[in-house]
């Protein structure tokens, strides 16, 4: 940007205030093609060109030059009444990794994947917190206000569990929520519903779709499975998160072997290379499968969860707790194992 240009909008008045105008906004998206993260207003800045710009604790997409992988922003969120919540996403840059087989090398060997489009993920799994701002409701297990039905009673031995995991969702579940997450911070939809059929009991619960998904879109979405393990390895071949040795797993991971049976708060072991919480262990994470994107609609019966859970075991579920596990299961399953972390794609 000419240093014309960056003197108009750092103007006198806004290098006091640090605030922009609704105009000064609409004219530095139109020349540097930003795409805000947050449904705010007013820009704060700390400095225009080359590093973190930070907008009202959001990131203003200013050039690929310092959006690396790794790099850390925060995201916010505001409702009708009122009320915020923040949360942190990290840059993942596109480029190529392989993308290994499942399970047997020698029928499945890794194969060069491309990662088109950079993107965002979540720096943890969604907690039960922000699920709850978002949609209204806390369908966890292991959930301290214990509204999950018969099943709660791990208030008194949890304790505070706003910052555990949610999980009891389906694949529809958090896909709706990815959407209503767009709408709130004005993003477009990655979701579409064709044609669905929910329980008559239950009026809201989904238990048959039609979905056009469109991973293009500026919107919240689950992330695509190349997505999922190229953040997961982090720029390594390691076959676990953070880690190529077995026994320092647990420093990265709550699963079968540390995980007293239940979810723990998120970001409370080791991050990966990257600053990805989590990836391994706490909550399965639900993804979106690579062959099932496009315009079209697409009937989804069973989809994949990523990354293995706290009730797994190394000693006959160690396959599932690398960076190239996964787990095919019913889109409508609700297991308490079961959560997700969120992305957003990066328009280059």
């Amino acid at each position: 940007m000419r240093k014309d240009i960056t003197k108009k909008f750092l103007m006198k008045e806004n290098r006091y205030t640090n605030r922009m105008t609704s105009k000064e906004i609409s004219e530095l998206r139109r020349r540097k093609r930003i795409d805000i993260l947050g449904n705010h207003e007013l820009i704060k800045f700390k400095k225009l060109i080359g590093v973190q710009t930070n907008i009202d604790g959001c990131l203003g997409e200013m050039s690929n030059a310092f959006f690396k992988s790794g790099y850390k922003i925060k995201a916010k969120v505001v409702n009708d009444q009122g009320g915020s919540i923040e949360f942190n996403m990290i840059v993942c840059d596109s480029y190529e990794f392989d993308m290994e087989g499942y399970k047997d090398k020698g029928a499945n060997p890794p194969k060069k994947t491309i990662i088109e489009q950079a993107f965002l993920m979540g720096e943890t799994e969604v907690t039960q917190e922000l699920y709850e701002f978002v949609m209204g409701n806390n369908p966890s297990y292991f959930n301290d206000k214990n509204t999950c039905g018969k099943k709660g009673g791990y208030r008194n031995k949890l304790g505070d569990t706003s910052k555990h995991p949610v999980e009891r969702v389906s694949w529809y579940d958090a896909i709706i929520f990815c959407n209503k997450l767009s709408e709130m911070s004005g993003f477009g939809k990655c979701y579409r519903f064709t044609n669905k059929v929910s329980t008559k009991a239950n009026k809201n619960k989904i238990v048959r779709a039609d979905v056009i998904f469109n991973p293009k879109r500026n919107g919240y979405r689950l992330p695509i499975e190349s997505e999922w393990e190229y953040a997961a390895k982090a720029g390594t071949n390691n076959k676990w998160v953070g880690t190529n040795e077995e026994n320092n797993l647990w420093k990265y991971a709550w699963y079968g072997d540390t995980s007293s049976k239940h979810t723990h708060p998120v970001a409370t072991k080791k991050p990966n290379e990257w600053g990805l919480y989590d990836m391994i262990g706490n909550v399965c994470e639900w993804v979106s499968n690579n062959e099932l994107q496009g315009s079209n609609a697409m009937s989804y019966r069973v989809s994949y969860v990523r990354g293995g859970a706290y009730a797994y075991h190394m000693a006959n579920l160690k396959d599932f707790l690398t960076t190239i596990g996964r787990a095919g299961q019913d889109v409508t399953n609700e297991h308490e194992q079961n959560g997700f972390r969120i992305v957003r794609s990066i328009s280059n």
